[in-house]
């Protein structure tokens, strides 16, 4: 009798074998579902606004993202602020993989902890390229390489600045009440930022562009004919942390 009840349960035991390997019970190295392209984990990547920017918390240093990334993605540099308004010591993270690249600035220059400001941004190289999409994203999937009408059709009409070569070209604001004035914005805790691409051109003539450039305007609105023809991309996102008093 026992016999004919193991016989039995053979087909049944190797049923559930095949559905667990199936399932990834599998001991093979095969990619984590918490890993993404790059081979890290995509809670790294993941911005979430008044929260984090990925690895990026209000309280993580320098070390830190050296051993979340690894030491030879992760370096020591000299930043620069809009204007001149700084230049200190600060933290880059280039991933393979990635298109763009984390630039951290901090509260704490000597121990290099705590940020102030960090942005994900493409260099200047990269601009004008609607193939590159960032690695670091929020949950609506926003981030470099979104468009201005992806941008519109998440928020309705909103406000940016000129474009053209100056200090403040192409960032974004405000949002004129529409959703992303909430969805990036709370409350409390650190913003987001974005910033479009201020100096590709394509697609316009030289005579359109300088429409919507610096020193002829004072801001643009998303809707504009020009600028939705032109759609720009997002070069650039940050966030900034408020220092707690």
């Amino acid at each position: 009798m026992a016999k004919r009840i193991s016989r039995r349960l053979i087909p049944l035991l190797l049923a559930v074998l095949a559905m667990g390997c199936a399932r990834g019970g599998s001991s093979s190295p095969s990619r984590s579902s918490h890993q993404d392209s790059t081979g890290h984990d995509s809670t790294l990547f993941q911005v979430v606004p008044g929260q984090r920017f990925g690895a990026v918390t209000d309280s993580v240093s320098h070390a830190d993202l050296a051993r979340l990334f690894g030491a030879a993605n992760v370096h020591e540099v000299r930043v620069q602020c809009a204007e001149g308004s700084c230049d200190e010591r600060g933290t880059v993270v280039k991933v393979p993989g990635c298109p763009d690249t984390l630039r951290v600035f901090w509260r704490d220059t000597v121990a290099l902890r705590g940020p102030s400001t960090v942005e994900a941004a493409l260099s200047f190289s990269q601009y004008g390229d609607s193939t590159l999409h960032g690695c670091w994203r929020t949950e609506e999937g926003l981030g470099v390489g979104t468009t201005l009408r992806e941008l519109e059709s998440f928020n309705g009409p909103f406000q940016l600045e000129p474009l053209g070569e100056w200090d403040y070209a192409g960032y974004v604001g405000p949002w004129l009440h529409g959703r992303l004035s909430g969805v990036l914005e709370p409350p409390s805790g650190p913003r987001i930022g974005l910033r479009v691409d201020f100096l590709s051109s394509h697609g316009l003539s030289d005579s359109e562009f300088e429409q919507l450039s610096k020193p002829g305007r004072d801001s643009l609105q998303s809707d504009e004919p020009l600028l939705r023809k032109l759609n720009p991309s997002v070069v650039e996102m940050t966030m900034t942390f408020v220092r707690e008093l």
